[in-house]
């Protein structure tokens, strides 16, 4: 069983403790983004199409700044060009400032079944 961690690098504002690949960006070019996901997904077809996904993580930066749709076509993508196991479990890294109510909800309504909710001070 193989696992995909996609990393959406965007984020509101640059956290100063943060290491990862990350950028503040007011301007995403999300046709980009996408064609360079698939050629990526595309670029390792050869061991995908061969294995099984289990999981699928997006993380960041933060991905829950993603527009539904956007990780709606991505997933769509990633559903009917590789073998999918029947519970995948579907993981959307959050910031709790970055997602509204109804939000949350259409996520869960396109296959996301857990939310990794960012907290790091309280």
């Amino acid at each position: 069983m193989f696992s995909l961690y996609i990393h959406w690098p965007f984020c509101l504002s640059k956290c100063p403790y943060c290491d990862f690949n990350s950028h503040v960006s007011n301007q995403v070019v999300y046709d980009d983004w996408y064609d360079s996901y698939v050629k990526e997904l595309k670029y390792f077809d050869n061991i995908l199409k061969q294995q099984t996904i289990g999981t699928i993580f997006f993380g960041g930066g933060t991905p829950s700044l993603m527009p539904v749709w956007f990780v709606d076509k991505l997933l769509n993508y990633i559903f009917k060009n590789y073998k999918i196991l029947s519970n995948i479990e579907i993981t959307l890294e959050a910031n709790p400032s970055s997602l509204e109510r109804n939000k949350f909800y259409d996520l869960h309504n396109i296959g996301i079944k857990r939310f990794s909710i960012d907290i790091h001070s309280l």
